[in-house]
């Protein structure tokens, strides 16, 4: 028995190392004084197909349990959640990111389910308008999935972005990162430095709006950098440029970590994921009711009677018109320029969270501690009573009682 769990702790500590050599890993960048993290044994790795409720945790999304990050305080919450997905080659070696916990992947889910988290944030904070972003780069253009008007602006495409690299104030001009061997002209090379000016204006754009930033709700951001394996692709795992790619993103992480804790005060949890590929989740794709306008009719009646031997009623309804009922229109993450704001102040609804709920509770908490310390001391003194003491009429001198008598 004792060789059997002998073996079974090498084949998982072997496990824990395969994944830690092919750069499959989750590493905690930043994460507020109140937020811990499990021990860190050759056992303990994190599923992507559980990721989405892991990251909910600490934000009071998800009602399952989680041993891997976890939160001491019930009145405390991150304000903001961001996690950034690097794709790496799989010969590389591993980003040069100093961390508060790293814990193996298990890369069972191609993908990180970012759109479940948002929908779960939108859900409860529905009136609150959290600011939500979803920034992946496909086929040399950027899918921006946002919830915001603020982040609209951005740019779609790599041309766009690299434009951007040539301002005065793009990150490579800003914070002084010296770009080595790479050249920003080359596709591979600047597809990074695209993905990287992208984030920076994302963060710029929220350092600007304070004001944004004053609700209760949490924010959630996702990027995903696929930049650096294309550069691994190009020159390989082991080149010059790969070893200045790899060091120009791990300062850029620490650039934008320094940046969102001044943001959010460091009230922000930051994440970073590396993995050897990542996949975009499949989506049922709907059936059009106008794909059958340029197909020949089909007569579907003998093929009924057939399958029903005879015993099917089949009826053909012609109307001039037809309306479709109404049905509560779901919220869209694009559909900002055709839909009409909600005033949920008129909806008389009750408050999720608010930042003076502490307080209330701390001012309530205490008053009636004073209250119930108080009744003690009194009941305490009237148990503990001298009864010739208890009322100032057994004070009167015998001297006066003997006139009155």
């Amino acid at each position: 028995m004792a060789d059997k769990m002998g073996n079974l702790t090498l084949l998982l500590f072997g496990l824990s190392s395969l994944a830690l050599c092919l750069g499959q890993q989750l590493l905690v960048k930043h994460a507020p004084s109140y937020v811990t993290f499990q021990q860190q044994t050759p056992d303990t790795s994190v599923s992507s197909s559980d990721l989405h409720n892991i990251l909910a945790g600490p934000l009071g999304l998800s009602s399952k349990p989680n041993s891997i990050i976890q939160s001491k305080s019930v009145l405390k919450r991150p304000k903001a959640n961001v996690l950034v997905t690097v794709v790496t080659h799989k010969d590389q070696k591993e980003l040069p990111l100093d961390s508060l916990a790293k814990f193996p992947l298990d890369w069972d889910l191609p993908f990180v389910d970012v759109e479940s988290l948002m929908n779960s944030v939108q859900s409860k904070f529905l009136e609150k308008d959290p600011l939500m972003l979803d920034l992946v780069s496909n086929n040399q253009f950027f899918d921006v999935k946002t919830t915001s008007d603020l982040f609209q602006s951005l740019p779609g495409s790599f041309a766009a972005a690299k434009d951007r690299l040539l301002d005065p104030d793009s990150f490579l001009f800003g914070s002084g990162h010296k770009i080595a061997s790479l050249n920003a002209s080359l596709s591979s090379d600047g597809g990074l430095m695209a993905e990287l000016q992208l984030m920076r204006d994302v963060v710029d754009k929220l350092s600007k709006s304070a004001d944004r930033l004053a609700t209760g709700a949490p924010d959630l951001l996702s990027f995903t950098l696929t930049g650096l394996k294309g550069i691994s692709e190009a020159y390989g795992a082991d080149s010059t440029q790969t070893k200045d790619a790899q060091e120009l993103v791990s300062k850029h992480l620490d650039d934008i970590t320094g940046h969102l804790k001044k943001i959010y005060k460091g009230n922000v949890m930051v994440e970073i994921l590396t993995v050897p590929s990542i996949e975009r989740p499949n989506i049922r794709k709907t059936r059009s009711l106008k794909a059958f306008e340029t197909e020949e009719p089909v007569d579907i009646t003998d093929d009924l009677k057939k399958i029903y031997n005879g015993n099917v009623m089949v009826e053909i309804l012609t109307v001039p018109s037809i309306e479709r009922p109404n049905i509560r229109k779901t919220r869209s993450l694009k559909a900002f320029e055709t839909e009409e704001p909600v005033d949920h102040t008129k909806l008389n609804l009750a408050l999720e969270w608010d930042q003076d709920f502490p307080v209330t509770f701390n001012i309530c908490l205490f008053l009636v501690l004073t209250l119930v310390i108080a009744v003690l001391f009194i009941a305490y003194g009237i148990w503990n009573m001298n009864p010739n003491l208890e009322s100032i009429l057994y004070r009167v001198p015998q001297d006066e009682n003997k006139k009155l008598n």
